[in-house]
């Protein structure tokens, strides 16, 4: 099990366990072993490494893109959020 830390870019996981206060278990959905591609990757974590899925957005028929005008928002630069 390795993970490359070249780039900050989120992945959707699945938390398998909750090993201490401040490591998980997870499971990625869309990343897969090293040796074996047809498994899913299970790697530990820590917890700031973590966080909920956030909510899909609000469509605003408005605008079409479901942001306003100064809407606060996460946005992607450079491969990270």
């Amino acid at each position: 099990m390795t993970r490359s830390k070249c780039a900050a870019k989120t992945q959707g996981a699945t938390v398998l366990s909750h090993l201490r206060m401040d490591l998980f278990v997870v499971t990625y959905e869309n990343l897969v072993e090293e040796n074996n591609h047809t498994k899913l990757l299970v790697d530990t974590v820590r917890h700031n490494e973590v966080r909920p899925v956030p909510p899909p957005p609000q469509i605003n028929a408005a605008y079409g893109s479901g942001f306003s005008y100064l809407d606060r928002v996460d946005a992607l630069d450079d491969d990270g959020w």
